[in-house]
């Protein structure tokens, strides 16, 4: 699929919204510092301003990752992100305890994942999205493909899709 061939997809069904993180919140790279600290992960702030709006718009978002990164729950934490799942074995587990605590169903769902680890979820939602960047197999697998790279833009565009649509119904 080619980016944003899924356009015409209709943003305005999505009622909540989950995010793998490396590779779709973060570029990917795990950054070890010399002296043997922590690792380090690099986001977006445009991603974080779509998630931001979105949540300040009453909008449901969460994140589903099988890395418990530490940098990733502090970034969750500060853009309010209430749904987080970190260490996740089963990620369309964690997706149906998201969906049951709001009272939706799958079909009601959009997630973003980028590699073979997501396929399994990305199968589920109805709304299956990929950054750029993501592997072949799950750009296959997906409705829609963003512009950007994962943790380059690819979030917030889709922020974008899901808040203009959200608008535009009130």
């Amino acid at each position: 699929m080619k980016p944003n061939e899924g356009e015409t997809m209709d943003w305005g069904r999505i009622k909540v919204l989950l995010l793998d993180s490396d590779g779709v919140l973060t570029d990917g790279g795990v950054y070890l510092p010399e002296t043997g600290g922590p690792e380090i992960r690099r986001f977006d702030i445009k991603d974080g301003f779509g998630i931001a709006r979105l949540l300040k718009d009453g909008f449901p978002i969460g994140v589903i990752s099988r890395s418990p990164s530490t940098p990733v729950q502090t970034r969750c934490e500060k853009l309010g992100i209430p749904h987080i799942y970190l260490g996740a074995k089963d990620k369309v587990a964690c997706a149906k305890k998201i969906l049951d605590q709001l009272k939706l169903d799958w079909s009601d769902a959009a997630f973003m994942g980028d590699d073979v680890p997501d396929l399994p979820l990305l199968q589920k939602v109805a709304f299956p999205l990929t950054p750029l960047n993501g592997a072949e197999e799950i750009r296959e697998a997906t409705k829609w493909v963003s512009r950007f790279p994962g943790g380059g833009g690819a979030v917030r565009e889709a922020c974008d899709h899901i808040f203009r649509a959200r608008q535009a119904k009130a």
